[in-house]
């Protein structure tokens, strides 16, 4: 799901995304993730611009995606 979306975003296939690929570096720039930020805040995915830029990798963003999962059910 988090690879099709932000290949799509970025107007490239998915299977060109790997798990520890600089997103930056494939080409990912800031206007791109602060809209995708926005379509996952209204999904309950509230991860800021500071946390996801140091370290812009799809697992690194799966793993807050995961930590913001579970820290939600945890309040429910």
């Amino acid at each position: 799901m988090l690879r099709c979306e932000i290949a799509e975003a970025m107007a490239i296939n998915p299977d060109l995304l790997g798990d520890e690929d600089d997103l930056f570096l494939m080409g990912l720039d800031s206007l791109v993730m602060m809209t995708l930020m926005q379509r996952w805040r209204q999904r309950g995915f509230h991860a800021e611009f500071a946390e996801l830029a140091p370290m812009p990798t799809l697992g690194a963003w799966h793993a807050l995606w995961q930590e913001s999962a579970t820290a939600e059910a945890g309040r429910r």
